[in-house]
């Protein structure tokens, strides 16, 4: 309809209109105080209303305890009026609405139709329908999939709004590691009073404020339920999160190639492998073949094969094989060309010829065959004869060529040793053939050469005489003044008995870490048995940390050292290392407070205690690594500092997931004792 005209004087109508015009442009509006577009109704006939047409402080709508006045701008429809002259919308002052707006194409609009109608809430945001008599109804605010609203900074009094409870923890598809989760809340109104939620159905916790931590530790699907109550008992429907926790990397289980395997060139072996993820799922994985297809056994040497993968959570494992490839036996095994001997009269034999079974030497024999590029075969295994080795490498007996016939390894085959001596060796530590063979149709064929043509033949088998191995009784533990014994009488050598009959002709110790060994000085012990050094005795009367080192040596001359750690002061590092907290940094490093117990073994106090971690695994960086423990006295410990709810801690260490732990922990002592000052380095993680 149109707007009712009155029969009141013109000279009333034109004070009117003066009174309204100045209105008009002067008029503020506040709508839309957060700057973030909330200030669009919808008509279902007329499309998009602007109740803040020219932005901030512009022309629009002002929102008062008792009424709305200004202008809302229609894209279809132009100005609409909240103030005119006969009508105008009213607050109850509680935020309900009611009366009329006048468009200037559209006739008026009633903010408080029979069904229908418009409010303001606590939080300021416009509420429900209007009905213009020419446009149908007009919506203030929409959740659905296009969602609109409108907002003015005047809010109501009455609050009927429940809070809205939201993750502050951003919600990934799967953490790979414990989180804290945070809830927060916020209420338009009375403000919240506190935060209700429940984690897999577990006993509801409620939490003062409007903040909330839950922590979430266990791997797994978890499921959390929340809502929030503010001060007037308005409750929040529950909330419904997925938390998903897979911290474990991929299982991989890597069987074939075998890690150290030595496999033929050319030979087919079928990769065997299997990838599981409990958790998340595997995301991706790679490998240099699929399982069950062939691996590259095509070129010899040493090849790796390497299976990674990926689950959904970013953990991440790799497995890694090392594997060989030869040629058939174990002639030349790193492939350098250490295969040929020479035929002063039949040239070149190839003892890895790329056909057949090739060569193979082992403790008792030498079999096989070998090529001659001018003789054809030689069968170093014939059924009459044969090449033998005696364990030590001294080779005897004869092969069979099949065209040239018999080749004697040795002279004591045909007792010629008293007037021409010949034979073909092994040496025990290279595995290098030396020495010459004779042919009766061949005469002389050569093993090895260093002259201006060199060539050699080099056997993966070597001297079963096995060095010796070094045994002691440490690591080694006491305090300032006491005497310890380093006793090495456990060293032994494992091949004592038949054929090599060897035996430990010598004890050499270094306890001071000089490289010098046996000192007379005393820096090295005393023997408790003069003459006899595998047990020595030393005191040590103010502390010192060192690495003592055994080396024996057999009657081949074979040796072997061994090393041990031992600690004399008068504290025992790291009785205890524990977790205080956990930080993430990105999928792959982790930043962790640590708590370290020191404990003092002496019997003095020791004063001044200054830590300072040197060293750490090799996946692990040291952020900060000192602490001053103060006074530990005799038999008592002391902890480094840590503050959980800070998370702060005098050891802080970075561990990246990614990388194999290897190394240790190593530290560095300061303390004063008995008015003595003494810096000890390089002290084991762990004490007695």
């Amino acid at each position: 309809m149109r707007q009712k005209r009155t029969n009141q004087p013109s000279a009333f109508l034109a004070l009117g209109l003066l009174l309204t015009l100045p209105f008009f442009q002067a008029n503020a509006e506040n709508i839309d105080p957060n700057n973030e577009n909330a200030r669009y109704a919808w008509g279902e006939n007329i499309g998009w209303l602007n109740l803040e047409p020219q932005g901030d402080g512009g022309q629009g709508v002002e929102v008062y305890n008792s009424v709305l006045t200004g202008y809302i701008w229609g894209e279809n429809s132009g100005w609409i009026d909240l103030s005119p002259i006969f009508g105008g919308v009213f607050n109850d002052g509680n935020g309900n609405l009611s009366g009329f707006a006048w468009g200037e194409n559209i006739g008026w609009i009633n903010f408080s139709p029979a069904w229908g109608g418009v409010f303001v809430d606590a939080c300021g945001d416009f509420n429900g329908f209007a009905w213009g008599e020419n446009t149908g109804w007009i919506s203030f605010r929409s959740e659905g999939d296009n969602p609109f609203k409108v907002t003015t900074a005047w809010t109501s009094p009455v609050d009927n709004i429940a809070p809205v409870t939201q993750p502050v923890t951003d919600l990934q598809a799967w953490f790979n590691s414990a989180i804290d989760f945070t809830l927060s809340a916020t209420d338009c109104g009375s403000g919240v009073s506190d935060i209700h939620y429940t984690l897999d159905g577990d006993v509801e916790q409620v939490v003062a404020g409007s903040s909330a931590t839950l922590a979430v530790t266990t791997d797994g699907i978890h499921t959390l339920n929340f809502f929030s109550v503010d001060q007037v008992g308005n409750t929040e429907i529950v909330n419904t999160l997925t938390i998903r926790v897979d911290t474990t990397p991929p299982d991989l289980n890597l069987t074939t190639p075998g890690d150290g395997a030595t496999y033929f060139i050319n030979q087919e072996i079928p990769a065997a492998f299997s990838i599981t993820d409990s958790g998340s799922g595997i995301a991706t994985f790679s490998a240099p073949v699929p399982a069950g297809v062939p691996i590259d056994t095509s070129t010899e040497g040493i090849h790796y094969f390497t299976v990674a993968a990926t689950d959904e959570a970013g953990n991440s494992s790799t497995a890694t094989h090392t594997y060989r490839v030869v040629y058939p036996g174990n002639i030349d095994p790193d492939g350098k060309g250490s295969h040929f001997a020479w035929g002063e009269n039949i040239g070149w034999i190839n003892f890895r010829p790329r056909m057949g079974p090739g060569v193979t030497v082992t403790d008792t024999a030498v079999s096989g065959n070998a090529w001659g590029e001018n003789v054809g075969w030689i069968n170093l295994s014939p059924l009459q004869g044969g090449v033998i080795n005696d364990r030590h490498g001294s080779l005897s007996g004869y092969a069979w060529g099949e065209n040239v016939g018999w080749i004697s390894f040795s002279c004591t085959d045909n007792d010629s040793c008293g007037s021409v001596a010949y034979g073909v060796t092994i040496a025990p530590d290279t595995g290098l053939f030396q020495g010459r063979a004779w042919g009766e149709n061949t005469g002389w064929i050569s093993f090895g050469s260093s002259g201006p043509n060199p060539y050699a033949l080099e056997t993966v088998w070597r001297s079963q005489n096995h060095p010796p191995v070094a045994v002691t009784n440490g690591p080694w533990y006491s305090v300032p003044g006491a005497t310890l014994t380093f006793d090495g009488s456990a060293s032994h050598d494992p091949d004592a008995g038949s054929p090599f009959n060897d035996a430990i002709i010598s004890h050499e110790w270094d306890l001071d870490g000089d490289d010098n060994w046996n000192e007379a000085n005393g820096d090295d012990g005393v023997p408790v048995t003069p003459g006899d050094w595998s047990v020595v005795q030393k005191t040590f009367p103010t502390p010192v940390a060192a690495e003592p080192r055994l080396w024996v040596t057999d009657s081949f001359g074979l040796q072997d050292v061994s090393t041990g750690q031992f600690l004399t002061i008068a504290l025992a590092y790291a009785e205890d290392y524990q977790n205080c907290w956990v930080t993430r940094l990105s999928r792959t490093w982790l930043r962790y407070g640590l708590v370290v117990t020191m404990k003092n073994i002496g019997n003095s106090a020791a004063g001044n205690v200054v830590a300072t971690l040197t060293s750490a695994p090799t996946n692990r960086a040291i952020v900060s690594g000192v602490s001053n423990l103060g006074t530990i006295p005799p038999g008592g410990q002391a902890s480094t500092a840590c503050d959980p709810a800070a998370k702060t801690a005098d050891i802080v260490v970075d561990l990246y997931r990614r990388v194999t732990p290897a190394g240790d922990w190593r530290w560095q002592g300061e303390f004063e004792m008995e008015g003595q000052h003494y810096v000890i380095p390089n002290l084991p993680p762990l004490g007695p």
